[in-house]
């Protein structure tokens, strides 16, 4: 069963990209998540922004598509930038901030992509690789954070 997803990056008046820290796997990354269901994936990545850093985004145009092998899941990134709300940490993230493309933290996953949001011409759709080991690692993660999720009383939908 292939899953789909989108993320966006946000970007500001100075140039600054938005990142959130995982509060599952301690990492920087774009704002991102899985789609629910009947919902457009356009909407899904602005929701996902909001959700996770408290800020307002608009989307403002599709930047690619990223295949992630190991995981069946097809990606979709966007670009846009803030509209309004505050930046907060919330229950999916242990930090959110604005950062220079020139200052980014030195975890962030998938650092390529945000330059490939900041290119004049769409990339063509990559596949990414996940090392089996650390695709194990990381399933791992994603299922105690669901069982967590599950006590809290905010279960995840099962795809």
């Amino acid at each position: 069963m292939l899953r789909l997803g989108a993320a966006c990056a946000v970007f500001d008046d100075d140039g600054r990209v938005l990142l959130s820290r995982r509060g599952d796997l301690d990492v920087w990354n774009l704002p991102g998540g899985r789609l629910d269901s009947g919902e457009k994936l356009a909407d899904a990545a602005a929701r996902e922004v909001r959700e996770e850093t408290g800020i307002v985004a608009h989307v403002e145009r599709a930047v690619g598509l990223y295949y992630l092998r190991g995981w069946q899941r097809l990606n979709v990134l966007y670009a846009g930038w803030p509209l309004g709300g505050h930046l907060q940490t919330t229950d999916e993230s242990r930090a959110n901030a604005w950062f220079d493309l020139k200052q980014l933290p030195g975890d962030v996953i998938w650092e390529w992509l945000l330059f490939d949001a900041m290119a004049d011409e769409r990339p063509l759709p990559r596949v990414i690789e996940t090392p089996p080991d650390e695709l194990k690692r990381v399933q791992r993660q994603l299922r105690w954070r669901w069982v967590k999720n599950l006590l809290n009383g905010r279960p995840e939908p099962r795809f």
